[in-house]
């Protein structure tokens, strides 16, 4: 037999100490008796051996696996022993593997001798971290599934069973990260011991801190006299009185033309007269570079965005001119804001319908400028889809800039991984389509999240500046979006505390945190003014009532009438007790909307259906523990606050105390939806990763994509299923079908009659006529009239009154004209309309038309053309006196 042949390690691992040597040694002989054997069991031999040991036949089959091919192995005849020398303290012990054939597999566990005892410690923890993450991510997987899909869904039939299960997930993917980071979370307590007996002797021998220690955080830069340029000087004086004519020109809730002037050069003012000049030189040089400098190119990361970016726009603009289907009185409303403005009535704030903001009825009015848009439900649907997908490259920046500061490949796979999941999340796309202003709130948080993280981590006026801009914008979209001064309060708060040290980092810092309120309350001052003038009307949906209400009705024993009186100091205090309680029991359901039961109002989605599908909702579970195993070592301040800031947009919903049936809310909590998903996207990459590090070279590669794909494929055909097949099922069933009745009326109007000859006779909770009016096309038809007036809601012996006025309406348009045929809608429950209708004109047509919605059937009555003559008998003979 050959004399053996020594694999020497390097000098580093020939210092590993003679118990260490040794149990190495133990464990590479393990290894290579394992690959002896391995490929000679059954499969049911296989799984045995998984269950005795899962880790090391885990370990051996990767190995295996990675083996070449059998073409290019040494057979085990040709092949010689060999020893393998294992350092020992002052002396090298050798032990020999006589007759061990030198298959390909075995070669490659030789030459891991000559790696570093370290890295092969390193391999097995990330064998075992991935080990456990995978368990943590099916069990979570199984808790997710049994939540939303067990029936009935009760919560000793169905909770019970399935959030066991989303705890241990947590708990397991938790373990597994402190497992994997023992040694390093040693080190670091370690670490942060010694500094604290340093600090502590340092203050015993009155030393001064280091410059080290007084600047962790980045600071502003130093003076420069550019900042206090002349021109800065007149800014400052300027942009004050400018504010306060925007105030006193917005009184009356209009927008006019002195005011929005004098509005929009005091924001320019404002921002001249804090942002540094070196900082706009410097954007204005690198744009201009960066202009001249582009070249267009395709790289993997552009190939994935594009591919994400399809995904998403085919969910919010799939079939968007029939689904929704049907408008409520919310789009009515929109629609009507909408067409105010280009009639002439530019409002700051639209107080109807409980009050809402303005931006999205402006941009509604801008986007029907544009050539073949109308003002209807399609164009109003389509637009809040193009805004919802403008959203996913923000959330790509968005999930960058948080988790990027220390490793930027990291933060762009998290972005990445954001953007995909928001691309095929249900409740994104179920917002985008909706039709509303809520749609703008995610896209407002995730921009003003960006800029405040900037802000903290760096100290840079300009980013205080952009960050008070975009509050000031978001104040005029959506109402929740009044808690982001709440998240930016407390962010500062922190970073000021913790992160910035030194007198007078720390006053820079509270000077651009003074400028951050002064641009955004520039922003925020004609809404402020119509805060002032109307308060009752800017906080009635706002409005928590936590002490209960400041007055209340009782009847007066004198006179018997309703009176005012105002409540008492002790009843307000016990309503606030009672008030509390309900605030907590909101708040137990909302941290439960994204795993077992969400929003139960129809418009909103399926109800009662988890916000986020099963594969989001397992990640979010996970990615708690996964944000929490990385915040502990992390001086992140923006990345400690992800789960407060998450709570603080759902309080929303939860201060919702007057109805608490409408908690949890998927529109008043969107808010929380950056922040949610971020979570749930930092599994997916951490996941990858562990895939990548356990298993070398393209196959850890392979199967770290597949696991994204995995999930962000999963939970695209989860949620368009539920999107497209159940959700239509419960919008359908309360909706009314407006829009096929104004395509009849459409038509009469178009063939032998008139919208003016047309008439919609109401019924308890039934047809909305102006959602008649706008799907037939009245809505701007004629200047000066806003909606069509034929919906009759009076009295049935006022009916023939009411026709009789018509005939004498100064417009044309809507003037009722004898000389043309009558048409009547009424509900199919209606039978005194029926029955009067037979009565008023014998010689009409009833038909009963089968809507394409279940139990929504209407009747319609064609009246043939009376002419004057028959007209006037029909008022003298029916119109009361």
């Amino acid at each position: 037999m050959t004399s053996p042949t020594n694999f020497e390690l390097p000098d580093e691992a020939q210092e590993l100490p003679e118990d260490d040597a040794q149990a190495e040694a133990v464990a590479l002989a393990d290894d290579v008796e394992a690959l002896r054997h391995i490929e000679d069991l059954t499969l049911a031999e296989l799984c045995g051996e998984m269950v005795r040991a899962p880790f090391r036949t885990w370990f051996t089959l990767i190995e295996i696996a990675r083996t070449p091919a059998q073409h290019e192995a040494l057979s085990p005849t040709e092949a010689p022993a060999h020893s393998m020398t294992m350092p020992q303290a002052g002396a090298q012990e050798s032990f020999v593997l006589d007759d061990t054939p030198v298959t390909p597999a075995v070669r490659k566990l030789r030459a891991r001798a000559v790696i570093d005892p370290a890295v092969l410690k390193e391999r097995r923890i990330a064998l075992v971290q991935l080990g456990a993450r995978l368990a943590a991510v099916l069990i979570g997987l199984n808790g997710s599934f049994i939540l939303a899909r067990s029936q009935p869904r009760t919560i000793d039939a169905t909770f019970v069973r399935g959030m066991p299960f989303l705890i241990l997930a947590f708990m397991l993917w938790l373990a597994a990260d402190v497992y994997a980071d023992w040694d390093s979370l040693k080190l670091w307590w370690e670490q942060k011991r010694r500094n604290r007996r340093k600090r502590n002797q340092s203050a015993e021998d009155g030393d001064a801190p280091s410059a080290a220690q007084t600047q962790e955080a980045p600071q502003s830069k130093a003076f420069d006299w550019r900042d206090y340029h002349p021109v800065r000087l007149v800014t400052w004086l300027a942009f004050i009185p400018f504010a306060l004519l925007t105030y006193f020109a917005s009184g009356g809730n209009q927008f006019r033309l002195l005011g929005v002037m004098t509005w929009l050069i005091s924001i320019v003012l404002v921002v001249m007269a804090f942002v540094p000049m070196r900082d706009f030189e410097s954007w204005f040089d690198t744009m201009t570079f960066r202009l001249r400098s582009w070249r267009p190119r395709w790289t993997w990361l552009l190939s994935v965005l594009v591919i994400i970016f399809i995904m998403g726009a085919w969910f919010r603009l799939k079939d968007i001119d029939q689904f929704p289907p049907e408008m409520t009185s919310d789009h009515v409303e929109k629609l009507l804001d909408s067409q105010r403005i280009l009639s002439g009535n530019p409002q700051i704030f639209f107080p109807n319908n409980g009050g809402r903001e303005p931006l999205q009825m402006y941009l509604m009015a801008l986007f029907t400028r544009l050539p073949g848009v109308n003002m209807d439900f399609t164009s109003l649907k389509t637009l809040s889809a193009l805004e919802g997908l403008l959203t996913l490259p923000v959330f790509f920046w968005f999930g960058r800039e948080i988790f990027g500061t220390d490793d930027r490949k990291f933060g762009t796979l998290v972005g990445v991984a954001l953007m995909a999941l928001v691309a095929v999340s249900y409740w994104h796309a179920m917002l985008s389509r909706l039709a509303l202003r809520i749609v703008l709130a995610p896209l407002v948080t995730a921009l003003v999240t960006i800029y405040l993280a900037r802000a903290v981590r760096y100290n840079r006026r300009t980013d205080f500046i952009k960050t008070g801009l975009l509050i000031g914008i978001g104040m005029y979209t959506y109402q929740a979006l009044r808690m982001l001064p709440i998240v930016v309060v407390i962010a500062v708060a922190l970073a000021f505390f913790f992160r910035v040290k030194g007198w007078h980092p720390r006053v820079n810092f509270l000077r651009n945190f003074v400028m951050l309120v002064v641009v955004s309350f520039v922003v925020f001052v004609p809404m402020f003014r119509f805060s002032v003038d109307s308060p009752e009307l800017f906080w009635m949906r706002a409005a928590g009532r936590l002490f209960g209400d400041p007055a209340r009705q009782v009847v007066d024993e004198e006179t018997g009438a309703l009176v005012m009186e105002s409540v008492s100091l002790s009843d307000r205090l016990d309503a606030f007790e009672v008030n509390l309680g309900i605030v907590r029991d909101n708040m137990v359901n909302l941290l439960l909307m994204f795993n077992w039961k969400g929003d139960v109002a129809w418009i909103n989605g399926v109800p009662n259906k988890p916000e986020m599908d099963p594969f989001t909702g397992t990640l979010f579970i996970v990615g708690l523990a996964a944000w929490l195993s990385r915040s502990v070592r992390r001086r992140e301040i923006i990345q400690w606050l992800l789960p407060v800031m998450l709570l603080v947009m759902l309080l929303p919903s939860a201060l919702a105390i007057a109805f608490p049936i409408e908690n949890p809310s998927a529109t008043r909590t969107s808010g929380a939806i950056p922040f949610a998903y971020l979570i749930a996207a930092l599994p997916i990459v951490l996941l990858a990763r562990s895939f990548i590090r356990a298993i070398s070279g393209w196959p850890g590669y392979v199967l770290a994509g597949g696991v994204a794909v995995f999930f962000v494929v999963g939970a695209y055909i989860d949620n368009t299923n539920t999107y497209f097949n159940e959700y239509p099922h419960y919008y359908l069933g309360p909706a009314l079908p407006h829009s096929e009745a104004g395509a009849i009326l459409r038509g009469f109007a178009e063939s032998d009659g008139s919208y003016g000859n047309a008439f919609m006779i109401s019924y308890p909770y039934w047809w909305d006529a102006r959602a008649l009016g706008i799907e037939a096309g009245t809505l701007g038809l004629v200047p000066g009239e806003m909606l069509w007036p034929n919906g009759i809601d009076t009295t049935l012996i006022d009916i023939p009154t009411f026709l009789d006025n018509a005939a004498h309406r100064l417009n044309p348009a809507y003037r009722l004209d004898p000389d043309r045929d009558l048409l009547f809608f009424y509900s199919k429950d209606d039978e005194q309309t029926r029955l009067s209708m037979q009565e008023w004109f014998p010689n009409g047509r009833e038909l009963l038309v089968d809507s394409y919605q279940e139990n929504d059937d209407f009747f319609i009555y064609r009246v043939p053309w009376l002419g004057q003559a028959g007209f006037q008998e029909f008022v003298a003979t029916y119109k009361p006196s």
